[in-house]
């Protein structure tokens, strides 16, 4: 399931108009370490996962059942709305009664 979280973490952070360098720089990580993560060519550590999670500002869940969406149905589009819907602001109407 590595390349699947690959994958979900370039969505991410193409979401967020960000490059490789720009994100392996902001983790403190070499830009070949983190090309290596979003093409699936390593193991991933519930700690990365967690750095990578709050660097996006996003849950480490969210990434990981998104990669499971993504491995079991393999549309990429449905991941891309997802992560669209996931960092869309939310907007609260302070005034509406519960």
């Amino acid at each position: 399931m590595n390349s699947e979280i690959g994958d979900v973490m370039k969505l991410f952070r193409k979401a967020y108009g960000l490059t490789q360098n720009e994100v392996a720089n902001r983790l403190g990580i070499s830009i070949n370490s983190y090309s290596n993560i979003e093409k699936g060519r390593c193991d991933l550590y519930t700690s990365r996962i967690e750095l990578i999670a709050t660097l996006f500002r996003i849950k480490p869940h969210q990434i990981i059942l998104l990669a499971e969406e993504l491995k079991n149905h393999k549309d990429l589009s449905i991941i891309k709305k997802s992560i669209s819907y996931i960092l869309a602001p939310k907007n609260i109407d302070t005034k509406a009664s519960p």
